[in-house]
């Protein structure tokens, strides 16, 4: 008997529908992010400044899953460079457009489910200067290679005041960097990668018991109905004689290697006895072994379908005890107005609402479905008694919750994250800086963290740009005097903060011998990190980086940092 999967017992979508033709072109991504994910992304407009080679791969992956509208931000015209090292500009007739304007055309072509995609012939500065609050209407903005630094500080503090997520991208030789920035960012659909089922099973519901009790003795059971039997009813059934054998408490579960073994002997040694029951009873002493799956899969489930009906993450247990929590002010957000809903049910029921999922399990379809409806009326019902605590909060008329979406947070109540980063603006004048400076300081020379140091030395050309209007190294005649600005310029941070920085001159050099350049290999592989980062933060799903990647192409190592 093949198992039993919730996905075989739904109907698929008819063939011709709209509905199955955008699902066949989207397949892919429809089964990270869901309808509610493709949703988000379609009502998303984004914003790029700079469409140079890692800016123009970074909009080509929006823009492919289907994004609503794009806007670039670009005065600089089509250099040679351009042509050698972005691959979206292969032809000289480019050259001499402006960069913007080439870039959204080609971009365009790209979907024809994009509704929008526009440029504005101008500066990063100008824009700041004429209109700061030009940025308030997208969902999102990405910067790239901003190499003045009054200006990415500029963007990085308007951005912060209106909650705008803003995500900084460099790349130089072989080095780049992605840098998140967001004031908070909530997200329900959190896709962890390990999960413990929630099955209650050491505290059934009222349906739930009735349902496991209805069970007959295994040892009554036909061969056909005794391997058609769902693992959680043999769990059960055997949990109990456990806490019998063992004097356990009526609601004990086993939690540590010993007890878990007790459970697994107790089930094996019921299917030594099932094999011989069932021989006797065909009169065929020489019938090979029963093959008993369920029984296997009730063993290996022992693992992760254990958990107390009243565990709550530390995640969440953070968000109910959030200050936020206990304001008034944040009955317009739909997050916080959930939370609060969902603090007041743990309060009544003293455990979260059940989510309502059954693992895969060797099963005839009816039992499956029988069991199946079972989690999901009990799921339907507290999604029910949180939505209505939630229309007795003050504004909760504001709010437009339907009950599909209260349904959706409570399926996923155990995976809740709010992620909220520090702002760049602050990051080279602060605690930031000096956790930086002081974590490559005590360093010792057999784990440098070379990603790190190089992260700050990107920082530090920055400044050399904004103070020298060129990138350092890239004159011959001047690589060694380059080398030795950044040098001060790394020594005069470190006095600032009263610390040593252990950054070897070998890093400086190599810095500079890039002399500003991209390779486009390694701007597609920040680009296409960075792309992946945009959609975790416009459709809410996934958890974004907190805050700063770097990668280092020589070695081909990736590491994260929290700024």
């Amino acid at each position: 008997m093949r198992p039993v999967t919730e996905s075989a017992v739904q109907s698929p979508k008819s063939p011709k529908s709209p509905e199955s033709e955008k699902s066949k072109r989207y397949d892919r991504q429809l089964r990270l992010w869901g309808d509610s994910g493709q949703q988000a992304l379609e009502s998303s407009h984004v914003c790029l400044v700079n469409a140079n080679a890692l800016g123009t791969e970074i909009l080509k992956s929006l823009v492919l899953p289907g994004i609503r509208a794009f806007t670039i931000i670009d005065n600089n015209i089509v250099t040679e460079e351009d042509v050698g090292n972005n691959f979206f500009l292969l032809t000289e007739d480019s050259i001499g457009k402006n960069r913007g304007k080439v870039t959204t055309e080609l971009l365009a072509q790209m979907n024809n489910d994009l509704k929008k995609g526009d440029y504005l012939d101008e500066s990063l500065e100008s824009v700041l200067e004429s209109n700061a609050n030009f940025f308030s209407n997208y969902s999102l903005v990405i910067a790239c290679d901003i190499n003045n630094e009054k200006s990415l500080n500029r963007l990085s503090q308007v951005l912060w005041q209106t909650n705008v997520p803003l995500i900084v991208c460099k790349s130089i030789g072989f080095i780049g960097y992605i840098r998140l920035q967001i004031l908070e960012h909530t997200i329900i659909e959190s896709h962890p990668d390990n999960t413990f089922e929630d099955l209650r099973l050491d505290e059934p519901f009222d349906q739930l018991k009735q349902y496991l009790d209805s069970y007959e003795s295994f040892e009554q059971m036909s061969r056909k109905d005794l391997s058609h039997t769902p693992f959680l009813v043999i769990l059960y059934k055997y949990l109990i004689k456990w806490r019998q054998d063992y004097n356990r408490d009526p609601k004990d579960l086993p939690k540590n290697f010993k007890e878990k073994n007790e459970l697994k002997a107790i089930i094996r040694n019921a299917m030594d006895s099932l094999r011989d029951a069932i021989r006797s009873k065909s009169g065929d002493e020489d019938m090979k072994d029963l093959d008993l799956e369920n029984f296997e899969e009730s063993i290996k489930a022992i693992n992760t379908v254990f958990v107390v009906s009243d565990y709550i993450p530390l995640e969440v247990k953070s968000l109910i005890n959030d200050t936020k929590v206990l304001s008034d002010e944040t009955n317009d957000s739909s997050f916080w107005a959930l939370i609060k809903g969902l603090k007041q049910f743990i309060a009544k029921n003293n455990c979260l609402p059940l989510r309502g999922t059954l693992p895969d399990m060797t099963s005839d379809s009816f039992k499956y479905i029988t069991l199946q409806q079972i989690y999901r009326a009990k799921a339907k019902e507290d999604a029910e008694n949180v939505y209505n605590i939630i229309q007795m909060l003050p504004k909760a008329h504001n709010l437009n919750l339907t009950e599909n979406d209260v349904q959706l947070f409570c399926k996923n109540t155990q995976f809740l994250r709010v992620v909220g980063t520090s702002d760049i603006e602050s990051e080279l004048n602060g605690k930031a800086l000096k956790q930086i400076v002081n974590t490559i300081g005590i360093a010792d020379e057999d784990t440098e963290d070379d990603a790190l140091r190089y992260y700050l030395l990107m920082r530090l050309v920055d400044k050399f740009y904004s103070i020298h209007n060129r990138f350092p190294g890239d004159r011959n005649d001047e690589v060694e005097s380059d080398i030795a600005i950044l040098r001060q310029y790394l020594k005069d941070l470190s006095n600032d903060l009263g610390t040593n920085s252990l950054i070897k001159d070998d890093l400086i050099h190599e810095i500079c011998r890039y002399g500003g350049s991209q390779l486009h290999t390694v701007s597609a592989f920040i680009a296409g990190c960075a792309a992946q980062e945009v959609i975790k933060i416009l459709t809410s799903q996934y958890v974004p980086i907190d805050n700063t990647f770097v990668y280092n192409g020589m070695t081909c190592v990736t590491k994260t940092y929290k700024l």
